[in-house]
């Protein structure tokens, strides 16, 4: 957290999506595309579900 807590935005972005990628998520976005004030909403909510789809259901 001491990391992220100083990386800006994008860099903390960046790293998320990188993250999720190796755990095979597909990217579907950019930092460009969320660190804005209004991102498309239809966009982080199919990204979302991806990142939901791709664990595994808590019992």
């Amino acid at each position: 957290m001491n990391t992220v807590a100083v990386q800006s935005n994008h860099a903390n972005l960046e790293h998320a999506f990188f993250v999720a990628e190796k755990l095979g998520v597909t990217r579907l976005l950019d930092p460009e595309d969320v660190d804005v004030s209004s991102p498309d909403e239809k966009s982080v909510i199919t990204y979302v579900s991806s990142l939901y789809d791709a664990f595994p259901k808590v019992p």
